[in-house]
């Protein structure tokens, strides 16, 4: 049985968010934030890129697809977005005092998300969940099959490589004849 890309990350995302005890804990915990996590796009977009950089090392922040997956209705991680994005700021101004996620340095954004990836319960999950959609969403070329990674030495699909590059010269050569039926060779 042949799996989609989009299928297999689905599956993943529910396999991360929802293992455990379900997914009505994490919904709970996820109702009382600031309204401004879920209308406020460009805090949306700042924090999702500034996690997204992080956890993809050679993540671009011009790239429209990096955090798209984040945005996708197909995937139930919507739901509890605006949240991540309120747990990401509430853990940035207990570690280091400051409003936003996305104001951190690098070192410090990667603190943040390591303590919530060590983190007990719900909290534990829905950052690894977060971090799994998106290295998934961008090494499996979810929504860029054509970008490739270069950390994985993945040149994404044709990318990079000309007809020489991609097929073997003379192929002939590689076949094997043909037999009739009587076993005499074509």
């Amino acid at each position: 049985m042949k799996q989609h890309r989009r299928e297999f990350l689905y599956q993943s995302v529910i396999i991360s968010l929802f293992t455990g005890s379900g997914c009505s804990a994490i919904a709970k915990i996820a109702m009382n934030y600031p309204d401004v996590y879920d209308t406020d796009q460009d805090i949306i977009r700042q924090s999702l890129l500034a996690f997204a950089t992080t956890v993809i090392p050679a993540g671009n922040l011009h790239d429209p697809h990096l955090i798209k997956a984040f945005s996708d209705p197909y995937f139930p991680f919507l739901k509890i977005r605006g949240y991540f994005i309120y747990a990401l700021d509430k853990m940035t101004d207990r570690h280091y005092q400051k409003t936003s996620f996305y104001q951190l340095h690098e070192n410090e954004r990667t603190t943040v998300i390591k303590r919530g990836l060590e983190s007990k319960g719900k909290k534990r999950q829905l950052f690894n969940a977060a971090v799994s959609l998106v290295q998934i969403s961008h090494y499996a070329g979810i929504y860029n099959a054509e970008s490739g990674c270069e950390l994985i030495d993945f040149h994404g699909s044709r990318f990079g490589y000309n007809g020489p590059g991609m097929f073997y010269k003379n192929t002939i050569n590689y076949m094997a004849l043909e037999q009739t039926s009587s076993g005499n060779y074509t």
